[in-house]
């Protein structure tokens, strides 16, 4: 049973409705506010924004069992596939992608 399912079962008849609405809208402002604490941003996101050190300290975090020569190798082909990426855009352009009957099947 999850937690949250349990905490209404015990405190759902104890407690008032607006005191029981009061305590869930706590506990999500608490989640919130964790998950802003532990998570960090994408390295991928970081590098499309051009924010490489950010990138680099994110990709540290997490991966940290890597030494620094890897972790310079993984920022490396981010950053190379990010630009062959933008590049392939350029060359195609967004309408490319329609052109194959494939892709029009499928959407």
């Amino acid at each position: 049973m999850p937690l949250g399912n349990l905490c209404e079962y015990l405190l759902g008849p104890i407690l008032s409705v607006p005191i029981y609405i009061m305590f869930l809208a706590l506990s999500l402002v608490k989640e919130l506010i964790l998950v802003d604490i532990l998570l960090s941003e994408s390295p991928v996101f970081l590098a499309t924004k051009n924010q490489s050190t950010a990138a680099l300290l994110s990709l540290i975090k997490l991966k940290g069992n890597k030494n620094a020569i890897e972790i310079d190798i993984d920022i490396k082909n981010i950053e190379n596939s990010l630009k062959n990426a933008q590049e392939t855009l350029k060359k195609n352009g967004l309408l490319d992608l329609f052109r194959s009957r494939s892709v029009r099947d499928g959407l």
